[in-house]
C-alpha cells in the first residue's frame, strides 16, 4: 500500500495522537480473545506514512488484539525514542 504524499504537509510539530502497532505477530502474537483480526501494522510502515504526511510527533496506544500484554507498545515507545 502506498500512501500519496499530500498537497499540503501537517503543520510544523503536527501530533498523531492515537495510532496502533500490530505484530510482527510471530513476535507478538495477537490474543485469543480479540473481536477482530487486523493485517499486521508495523512501525517501519508507520514511520513511512508519518514521513509523508509531515506527522513529527506520536502517541501510540495499546491495542486491544494484543488483550494485557503490553510488550509490543512498550518495543514501539522504545524504538520510536531511540
Amino acid at each position: 500500500m502506498d500512501t500519496r504524499a499530500p498537497q499540503q504537509k501537517a503543520p510544523a510539530l503536527s501530533t498523531d495522537c492515537h495510532f496502533h502497532i500490530f505484530g510482527p505477530f510471530d513476535t507478538y502474537p495477537m490474543s485469543a480473545g480479540r473481536t477482530s483480526t487486523p493485517p499486521e501494522a508495523l512501525i517501519p510502515r508507520y514511520l513511512q506514512v508519518a514521513e509523508t504526511i509531515g506527522v513529527q510527533r506520536m502517541v501510540v496506544v495499546q491495542p486491544s488484539i494484543c488483550g494485557t500484554d503490553n510488550a509490543v507498545t512498550l518495543d514501539a515507545i522504545t524504538r520510536f525514542a531511540g
